[in-house]
């Protein structure tokens, strides 16, 4: 017979996306217990290729600087068969 051990949280974070992830830290930090749960492997498809916005990676921990592929200022959109 095996010993399952259960551990008790105080919040459940569901999606690991920038939200989640950001929820989850802000929560872990004023002393919640917080389990992130995401239900595909990481790192997972996004239709974004995984950008955030500046305003959104400033909340972030510096560390999160270390796993940076590229960045940029600014984009340029185009909508074909728009006047």
């Amino acid at each position: 017979m095996s010993l399952v051990r259960e551990k008790c949280y105080d919040v459940a974070v569901v999606g690991a996306g920038p939200a989640g992830c950001s929820a989850a830290l802000a929560l872990a930090r004023n002393g919640f217990t917080v389990v992130l749960l995401e239900k595909a492997v990481l790192p997972r498809y996004k239709t974004c290729g995984g950008g955030l916005l500046h305003r959104a990676f400033k909340l972030l921990p510096v560390a999160a600087e270390t796993v940076v592929e590229r960045s940029f200022n600014s984009v340029g959109l185009n909508f074909l068969g728009t006047k």
